[in-house]
């Protein structure tokens, strides 16, 4: 088989070899996918981060929502629900109402926004 000159695709280096060689040397190939798969692993775990925050918001919010209930509170002013940390952006899922208004729900634990502009907090169980 012919040898032709080619070129390291981690280097650049001119070298003869196979057609279908793409390194001239074992050490370029190793780095050249070691830093692919570190290149993959940073991506998922951006993803990962990405991902986790989210939830964190999302559990701070059903605990905000659950110490209400717990201290016996089933209505709070928006306002009032934003000054605690509760971000309303952040929920699970929502329903729609006969009335027309949104049921917003993170996780186990819902709400819903009354004519009178208050925030009413319910559980789902």
């Amino acid at each position: 088989m012919d040898k032709l000159q080619q070129k390291c695709i981690k280097c650049g280096l001119s070298f003869k070899g196979r057609l279908d060689k793409k390194f001239c040397t074992e050490q370029c190939k190793s780095d050249f996918n070691n830093r692919k798969a570190w290149k993959r692993r940073r991506k998922r775990k951006r993803k990962e981060e990405i991902t986790g925050s989210i939830h964190k918001i999302l559990w701070r919010n059903r605990k905000i929502l659950l110490k209400l209930l717990d201290e016996g509170t089933t209505e709070i002013l928006e306002s009032d629900l934003e000054d605690l940390g509760f971000r309303i952006n952040f929920i699970t899922h929502f329903e729609v109402r006969e009335e027309g208004v949104n049921n917003l729900n993170v996780y186990d634990i819902g709400c819903y926004s009354d004519k009178k502009g208050k925030m009413i907090i319910y559980s789902n169980e």
